[in-house]
């Protein structure tokens, strides 16, 4: 298996064990943090540059470059880790964005990603869920088109509002983040795309 530029061989000489392949993932992850020697395969949006770089939407300096590691020590309570999504389907599902983050008008593109080490997931209210993992190093790239980020902010904006509204006025029902019946269409559609792009990557 390659990953742009970077063949199995590769990746195993950098984290110094066998790459797990796609028929003995576990099939869902545990809520509570483990320690995998495993490295598996994650996904994250990023920010793209002027330059090319790929840096954090969140902070607009972490970089992500391929064959580059990162790593940063895991924390309960989004205290530390890195955090990616396990699938593509979570990562259309992640949000609220934070109204902070540092790139939320630049370009997206979606990073692959193989991590091991401490990992700790946390299940969203957006009925999706994400990672903190201990080790990444970015394998590939593909470009997240204009319009599904568009529609991706546009629910990240529905969210915010929404979890105002339900703080100021006491809601006590089902949860203001959770995705629509008309967004998860809307997220199934931009996960087809996705898919075929990330397939012919």
């Amino acid at each position: 298996r390659r990953y742009a530029g970077l063949n199995a061989g590769k990746v195993r000489s950098m984290v110094g064990v066998r790459l797990i392949g796609r028929g003995e993932r576990e099939a869902e992850r545990p809520r509570t943090g483990k320690e995998s020697s495993e490295p598996e395969t994650f996904f994250k949006l990023v920010a793209v540059e002027p330059d090319g770089r790929h840096v954090s939407i969140f902070d607009g300096r972490t970089e992500y470059a391929i064959g580059v590691p990162l790593s940063q020590e895991v924390r309960a309570g989004h205290k530390g880790g890195l955090y990616v999504c396990q699938s593509v389907l979570d990562l259309l599902k992640l949000g609220p964005l934070p109204s902070t983050s540092k790139k939320l008008d630049a370009p997206w593109a979606v990073v692959r990603l193989v991590g091991w080490g401490q990992t700790l997931r946390y299940d969203l209210a957006s009925g999706g869920a994400k990672l903190a993992v201990e080790n990444l190093i970015p394998v590939s790239f593909v470009a997240f088109p204009g319009d599904a980020r568009d529609r991706f902010l546009a629910r990240s904006l529905r969210q915010q509002a929404s979890a105002r509204e339900a703080r100021e006025g006491g809601f006590s029902g089902a949860s203001p983040l959770r995705l629509t019946h008309e967004e998860m269409e809307e997220v199934f559609e931009d996960w087809r795309e996705l898919m075929e792009l990330l397939r012919t990557d």
